[in-house]
């Protein structure tokens, strides 16, 4: 074998690992630039939901805030404490004011928690958010008059 016939040798088989390392290279960059498009999309998915949770419970705050000082008149010099109406389960009204809100001040106000984007993004919070949405609806249909003195409809009372 002469000295020409060997480099020929010699280019071709480094051609061929050349090759054969730009076609994997290619593979691995398609598979990375697949693997950056759905870290995006889950990136953007999570921002989605998080601005969707977000404005949720700044309803149950809002609502929280007008429900939470007020009280309802359910009879002649009857009064009750206008959470013990909205939200009649004991366990309820202990988990909202545990995890969605904080006593302010002598009179018993209350004021939202400032929650994190983790806490916010935490499917038990989920969960307990959706429960006061429901438990808010439910009263707004089935005691209109109530909610417009509460202020959860319009046309009611808005002093404290």
């Amino acid at each position: 074998m002469d000295l020409l016939t060997f480099a020929a040798l010699l280019a071709s088989a480094v051609g061929l690992v050349g090759g054969i390392c730009g076609i994997v290279s290619l593979i691995y960059q398609r598979k990375q630039t697949q693997l950056s498009q759905q870290l995006v999309k889950a990136s953007q998915e999570q921002e989605q939901e998080y601005v969707d949770w977000s404005t949720k419970y700044k309803k149950v705050s809002d609502a929280l805030t007008r429900i939470y000082p007020k009280v309802i008149f359910t009879g002649p010099s009857r009064g009750v404490n206008a959470v013990e109406v909205v939200f009649p389960d004991r366990a309820l009204r202990g988990r909202i004011e545990r995890y969605l809100c904080h006593r302010k001040g002598w009179w018993g106000r209350f004021e939202p928690a400032k929650l994190s984007r983790e806490q916010v993004l935490n499917p038990i919070l989920q969960e307990l958010i959706e429960q006061v949405l429901e438990a808010i609806e439910r009263f707004k249909a089935e005691h209109s008059d109530w909610a417009r003195a509460v202020g959860l409809l319009p046309g009611g009372r808005t002093d404290s």
